[in-house]
């Protein structure tokens, strides 16, 4: 059985970071998520991570709330 890890976005550790670290602990498979920031979320390595074109927007990582509307 294939699993897909999905959280809406990882550029910060915060409370549902932490959660979703136990999960991708607890199952294996690909992340896929709208912005992901590998420097800020280290339990990321190594996992093949999947990102949406919002990744490359302006302001990604900073302003990130921003594009809600467009996920």
């Amino acid at each position: 059985m294939k699993v897909a890890l999905v959280h809406d976005w990882l550029v910060n550790f915060a409370g549902s970071e932490n959660v979703f670290r136990e999960i991708v602990d607890m199952f294996p498979g690909d992340i896929y998520t709208s912005q992901a920031n590998p420097s800020v979320i280290p339990f990321l390595k190594g996992r093949p991570v999947h990102t949406s074109f919002v990744q490359r927007l302006p302001m990604a990582f900073s302003k990130h709330y921003v594009y809600a509307p467009l996920m």
